[in-house]
């Protein structure tokens, strides 16, 4: 998402690009609710499958011709998979795994986490505008 802002003025929308990020998050926030809801109304796998398969529609959106009606659809299909896939990443690892599981997976996950997720806004950066 960091790097949604230089894309945007790359483009062109450079009066647009805050308003695409705050689309994202305004939208990822009511589908954080919207997620939770959803998985207690059918099968957590398949809400899960459903943010993977909305997020991969918002990376293939972004991947077409530059039009601001593009980049808006891929705020709101970022916006809803982000949101409802995170709203299921606490209780994902207990009706899997079981109660009693739940607490050292998670730990698991969150201790090797970082690992990937620290130099990855500098990698994307380096692909995107790589530097002599």
């Amino acid at each position: 998402m960091v790097h949604i802002i230089p894309y945007a003025l790359d483009m062109g929308f450079a009066a647009q690009a805050i308003r695409i990020v705050a689309l994202i998050g305004g939208i990822s926030l009511f589908s954080r609710i919207a997620g939770s809801w959803l998985s207690d109304r059918i099968v957590m796998p398949k809400t899960m499958i459903l943010s993977g398969i909305l997020m991969a529609l918002g990376f293939i959106v972004i991947l077409l011709p530059a039009q601001l009606f593009l980049l808006t659809v891929f705020g709101i299909l970022f916006g809803v998979a982000y949101g409802g896939g995170m709203s299921l990443m606490a209780p994902a690892p207990a009706a899997y795994h079981g109660p009693k599981s739940a607490r050292p997976v998670m730990s698991g996950i969150n201790t090797v986490a970082p690992g990937g997720s620290a130099p990855a806004p500098l990698v994307t950066g380096l692909t995107f505008a790589p530097y002599p």
